[in-house]
């Protein structure tokens, strides 16, 4: 579901579960492996299929899970998040399709995101469909997004085609398909030549409201909203 390749210094992980690259555990620890192996790497570019980044963390299967098996699988996408966030190296999002609620915070994770122009959708829409947000990512949509954009895509929850997510700060760029891996890579490998500490001291002090949000706060506000909407019975056992 998950493959990494490292080629003259960048590591290229892919997503693709052949559907929508829906987060469980399976494929959650996948992801894991393979940006541990992209640790060796001077930059990493993570990409969904076409058609999907990401659909975010699968609502099928997890609330049908035990209560303790669904806490590990949301503490697994929290360290997966954080992971990404303070990677030592610089990471870019390569997009060329949906990126939805869980599959976007971990869009937003990445240092950079470009997409391709299609008709497809990307947003945290959590609160649209009863989920409220946690506060680590409210935090990260803080850093990431136009203050402009809060009501409409943190409150209401709208997902946006790419060309508006561009201007609201989802993305930095768009790029024609037959580009955009080409245009990310250069753009990811440009930001590698920054030098390594002061890129890892300044990410730290723009991310400093973010991380500062106690570890665990993701995965605990997940679960209390899991619980809250009854999603599955198993997490009241």
């Amino acid at each position: 579901m998950v493959t990494c390749e490292i080629h003259e210094g960048l590591a290229r992980v892919r997503m693709d579960d052949g559907k929508a690259n829906a987060m469980n555990p399976a494929f959650l620890t996948e992801l894991m492996a393979a940006l541990e192996q992209a640790r060796s790497a001077e930059a990493v570019v993570i990409s969904g299929r076409t058609g999907f980044f990401s659909g975010g963390l699968d609502l099928k299967l997890l609330p049908t899970l035990p209560a303790e098996e669904f806490q590990q699988a949301v503490n697994l996408f929290e360290r997966t998040i954080r992971t990404v966030l303070e990677f030592p190296v610089p990471v870019a999002a390569a997009v060329e399709g949906h990126s939805m609620a869980g599959g976007t915070v971990l869009l937003l994770a990445c240092d950079l995101a470009l997409a391709t122009p299609g008709p497809y959708k990307i947003g945290l829409n959590e609160t649209a469909i009863g989920l409220a947000l946690p506060e680590f990512v409210y935090q990260l949509a803080r850093v990431r997004l136009h203050p402009r954009a809060y009501t409409r895509a943190l409150m209401f929850g709208m997902t946006f085609p790419p060309e508006e997510a561009q201007t609201l700060g989802f993305l930095d760029e768009l790029r024609p398909l037959e580009y955009l891996h080409s245009v990310t890579e250069e753009r990811v490998r440009a930001a590698a030549k920054v030098p390594g500490d002061a890129y890892r001291k300044t990410k730290a002090m723009i991310l400093r409201d973010l991380l500062a949000v106690p570890e665990g706060q993701l995965a605990s506000g997940i679960s209390e909203a899991f619980r809250s909407l009854s999603l599955g019975s198993n997490l009241k056992k």
